[in-house]
């Protein structure tokens, strides 16, 4: 499977709290395992809590939002932040996910450096579609961006179908025009 198809089950599994009102708000690489049969699992819980009794950020990592930092009651953007960064980890950094069997899935190196050996990996339309949800999900203003996974998803699945920009008009509805 390729990076996207691994992203885009890390997202699904987002998705799914989410549509429980669950918020993880501790997500980064070092708590997505890949299993063997490339099944994505998401572990340490610990900070989750349901939407309604969201309390203050508890964890706050490299991949949380800025937000974090405040004294700000988080909602299903924080996780749609983190999972942005996470994808930015995977595109721009050497990054890994662990398989749950002690494997490793290696991610490219940066992708400006390396172009070639990355295009083998990640075709073209990939590294394109994933440098706009990177850029549209990372934004500093909580209202601009994706309100949450599900919205993300849609978004992955039009621009991958018909490659147009994100619109900032987006949070709830579809993005692309």
């Amino acid at each position: 499977e390729s990076i996207l198809d691994i992203y885009k089950k890390i997202v699904s599994a987002v998705d799914h709290l989410h549509k429980r009102n669950v918020l993880h708000l501790d997500l980064k690489p070092d708590n997505i395992f890949i299993t063997d049969t490339n099944s994505v699992k998401l572990i340490d819980l610990n900070a989750a809590c349901l939407i309604e009794d969201s309390p203050y950020f508890t964890s706050v990592s490299q991949f949380s939002p800025p937000e974090a930092m405040l004294a700000r009651t988080p909602d299903k953007t924080a996780d749609t932040y983190s999972l942005t960064a996470i994808l930015n980890w995977m595109l721009l950094q050497n990054g890994s996910l662990l398989l749950d069997d002690g494997r490793s899935v290696t991610t490219p190196v940066n992708l400006f450096s390396q172009l070639i050996p990355c295009l083998q990996t990640i075709p073209y339309q990939d590294v394109e579609l994933m440098n706009k949800i990177v850029h549209y999900g990372l934004n500093q203003q909580i209202e601009r961006r994706f309100a949450n996974a599900t919205i993300m998803l849609n978004e992955m699945e039009r621009l991958s179908t018909t490659p147009h920009k994100i619109e900032s008009n987006s949070r709830h509805e579809s993005a692309v025009r």
